[in-house]
């Protein structure tokens, strides 16, 4: 079943269980109120449990990860004999398929078939950590999409950084139009420029030379791995200290076309932000203003300083 094509919304992927469905094996939920209760404002939210999916039922006898033979299997806690592992990894390459439409997916902590990096993992030499089954395959097949589970949603650097990603990637599926140019990359790549440098130095110039090289037609590959890269350079969450720096290289550049009134009114709004890191919005729809005022197309594209409303209520309010 195709659970992610064709939404009217930016989509997320959600495990079923954080939406406070009875779909866990001991028959309860993990209700996560920031998910339901606010990313669903602003996102259509698409629950998945895998377990469930595969015909496993609720209530159903637990099942845990081990290495079995040097390979990673899922099996019942009480029945070794019981593995779905492969049933798990069927449904997770099916959905990779379909995942390409979402921006971005929640998954369940610590679960054998959601976990994102903190499953147990138990073998003859010991107890580690990683993917449960299903999130491997997701997160195998789509390096570039923006992953998370519900306890990072409650730390707020990761929380911003994963939204931050989400944004970039539903900019992505209303802008880039199959099939896939160099011409659509490079007009990604320019307004996505300062977001890029506000998280690396070295963005630009990397990505610069990577669209450099590409020919049309694209394959599907040199798509991912553009996307890939792109996103790697996301991955690191973004400061105060960035943002200082981004909005300094702004206020220099325009420094030289706009009006003395309007530069103090700059400067007091980013020596404010300087000091009170929840009004970041303020200056960016500002230099937004500026921009369009003085048409300095280039700069009035960048959607640095083009948050949408959801992004804004998100990222720069206070929940």
């Amino acid at each position: 079943m195709n659970l992610f094509m064709n939404r009217k919304q930016p989509a997320l992927g959600v495990s079923s269980c954080l939406l406070g469905m009875n779909v866990r094996y001991d028959g309860k939920n993990e209700h996560h109120c920031f998910i339901s209760s606010v990313l669903n404002k602003h996102f259509e939210l698409l629950p998945v449990c895998p377990e469930v999916a595969i015909g496993m039922g609720v209530p159903r006898a637990p099942i845990q990860l081990r290495i079995l033979d040097s390979e990673l299997h899922a099996i019942g806690v009480n029945n070794h004999a019981q593995d779905v592992t492969t049933a798990l990894q069927a449904y997770g390459q099916q959905q990779t398929i379909h995942a390409r439409a979402i921006c971005g997916y929640v998954f369940k902590s610590r679960s054998p078939s959601c976990g994102v990096s903190d499953t147990r993992i138990i073998s003859d030499h010991g107890v580690s950590a990683g993917p449960g089954i299903y999130a491997r395959e997701i997160l195998r097949a789509l390096p570039w999409l923006p992953v998370i589970d519900e306890t990072q949603l409650d730390m707020a650097e990761k929380k911003d950084n994963f939204l931050e990603r989400v944004f970039s990637l539903a900019r992505w599926h209303q802008s880039v139009a199959a099939p896939v140019t160099v011409s659509c990359l490079m007009n990604f790549y320019t307004t996505h420029y300062l977001i890029l440098a506000a998280h690396s130095d070295k963005a630009n110039e990397a990505l610069s030379a990577t669209i450099s090289v590409l020919r049309d037609p694209l394959s599907h590959e040199v798509i991912d791995d553009y996307l890939e890269q792109f996103h790697n350079y996301l991955k690191m969450p973004l400061t105060h200290k960035d943002h200082i720096r981004i909005l300094t290289k702004l206020q220099q550049r325009l420094a030289a076309v706009i009006s003395c009134d309007e530069k103090e009114r700059l400067d007091i709004e980013i020596k404010s932000y300087r000091e009170n890191p929840g009004e970041l919005v303020l200056p960016l729809q500002h230099i937004k203003r500026l921009a369009d005022s003085y048409n300095l197309y280039d700069l009035a594209r960048q959607t640095y300083i083009n948050p949408t409303p959801a992004e804004i209520a998100l990222r720069y309010c206070k929940q």
